[in-house]
């Protein structure tokens, strides 16, 4: 009953502290005190940690209040508000492992209330999120960009209304798709050249037929993996 008296306290404290944006007491009061498997006392550090710009510790904060209760949405909104808006936009590995299993936890809940602005909102950060994370997973966030542009078209019957919108998000859905299968297929002419390497080039002819293999082999991969994706896109329009 004590333990439970003494977190009471604290989080009143931290509460407090932040309604009067006092967010180094809050931080102070977190950091001296034993936070236990406290879910608010986490988020509540998290919130102040990132008014601090202290983005690092704000991000340890929220995931461990998202693993402590995984079902809570408060914790996973704090760490896409410190994923995309942190000043550590290089930081893939924290947006793969974290804000994209966030956003996508709070999309399947505006999903479930059928909250049509925070879906929208969601799949735009997923879409981003994805893209962010690097080729690998462009296609990824082709597919959620299109998800975006479909609900937009859905929910308007008058596609004028949100003409300019859906069209940046077919504009970004296709630009995605592009750049995933480039990867693809830049390592398709890398494999072709590192073959052609190993072995032997005898003349100046030779040459220049290899490399003329090799990018017919990186075109026809793109052409290959992106014209399908593109084709299903536009044609589901």
């Amino acid at each position: 009953m004590r333990v439970m008296t003494k977190q009471h306290h604290l989080m009143k404290e931290i509460a407090l502290a932040m309604k009067a944006k006092d967010f180094a007491r809050a931080v102070q009061l977190y950091e001296e005190d034993d936070k236990e498997e406290n879910y608010e006392v986490h988020v509540y550090a998290g919130k102040s940690y990132f008014e601090l710009k202290q983005h690092a510790k704000s991000r340890e904060c929220y995931v461990k209040a998202a693993r402590i209760d995984s079902e809570r949405e408060q914790a996973h909104k704090g760490i896409v508000e410190v994923g995309f808006d942190g000043d550590d936009d290089d930081d893939v590995k924290f947006v793969e492992e974290e804000v994209i299993p966030s956003v996508t936890f709070l999309l399947q809940k505006a999903s479930e209330t059928e909250d049509v602005e925070k879906q929208k909102q969601y799949l735009g950060k997923l879409g981003d999120g994805y893209a962010r994370c690097g080729e690998h997973l462009y296609l990824e966030a082709a597919k959620a960009y299109r998800d975006l542009d479909d609900l937009m078209l859905k929910e308007n019957d008058d596609a004028s209304s949100v003409g300019g919108a859906a069209a940046a998000c077919s504009i970004k859905a296709a630009k995605c798709a592009v750049l995933f299968t480039e990867g693809k297929a830049k390592l398709s002419a890398s494999k072709a050249v590192a073959d052609a390497k190993s072995k032997m080039i005898v003349s100046r002819k030779d040459e220049i037929r290899i490399a003329k293999e090799a990018s017919i082999e990186c075109f026809a991969s793109l052409a290959i993996e992106t014209i399908p994706f593109l084709d299903g896109y536009f044609r589901t329009k």
